[in-house]
């Protein structure tokens, strides 16, 4: 991310025009107000990569719904499209923006139950657990140890809720590969491709997986329709919001640098 991104990032979270300034290039600085100007420029132009900025970035609300709004519309403007285009490059927006979907969430939150860090904490305090049922078991039966043993299943069943629920939760919370934490690589093998991600580090929503999403909602797509009418749509569509997506930046970092050099 180039720096001049991380400026107007931050520009959204500064309590103050003080807190805000730039020195790229060796250029003179610039305040907020020249940040929020250029941000605007960049809405004015090219308004669909400027919500995807913002809604890459800041999750922002409004953008989110602005930016529908223009795929609906890009959809309306093709021709020949299927039955449910509308639906499926909607859920490319997710792709564009990388969020996962949910064949992704549900992916994510299996392997943060095998691989996360209360993953961990919980297998350990099940074992734990476990054994001490297993120490109950082996004493003379009583109602105490019965009682007891039963205490320490409802313990065991609490626990692995608790990690599904949080499992779930933190799912959407970021892309990176749990089983690799990133890097890509297997923990206990450096220099082989981590077999959950690929290498890639991050585990990353497909076209197919919007076919999926689709699915799930109960639209069903046969293959060979797949293949023909959607996948070369979603591509397409996908291009469009590539292409506008850093059409707007091109013209934020144009305008903040000649505001810079402006001040040289």
């Amino acid at each position: 991310m180039s720096s001049i991104i991380e400026h107007t990032l931050r520009l959204h979270e500064a309590r103050s025009a003080s807190a805000f300034t730039s020195s790229c290039r060796g250029g003179g600085k610039i305040g907020r107000d020249q940040y929020l100007g250029a941000l605007s420029t960049a809405s004015l132009h090219y308004p669909v990569g400027y919500d995807l900025f913002m809604l890459r970035y800041k999750s922002d609300t409004p953008a989110n719904e602005r930016l529908q709004a223009a795929v609906k519309e890009w959809v309306h403007l093709q021709r020949n499209t299927p039955d449910h285009a509308v639906a499926a490059c909607l859920l490319a927006i997710n792709l564009a923006v990388y969020r996962p979907l949910p064949p992704q969430l549900a992916r994510r939150a299996s392997l943060l139950r095998r691989y996360g860090a209360k993953a961990v904490r919980t297998k350990n305090l099940i074992s734990g657990l476990n054994a001490e049922k297993k120490r109950l078991e082996n004493k003379t039966s009583s109602k105490i140890t019965q009682e007891r043993a039963a205490t320490l299943d409802n313990q065991i069943v609490l626990e692995k809720a608790s990690l599904r629920q949080w499992s779930e939760q933190e799912a959407g919370n970021s892309d990176v590969c749990p089983c690799c934490k990133g890097s890509g690589e297997q923990i206990k093998k450096s220099g082989s491709h981590c077999p959950e991600c690929g290498g890639d580090g991050r585990l990353v929503s497909t076209i197919d997986d919007i076919r999926k999403s689709l699915s799930a909602t109960g639209v069903k797509v046969n293959e060979e329709s797949w293949r023909v009418d959607y996948v070369p749509l979603v591509n397409s569509c996908l291009h469009w919001l590539d292409v506008e997506y850093h059409q707007a930046i091109e013209q934020l970092k144009r305008k903040i640098r000649q505001e810079e050099n402006a001040l040289v």
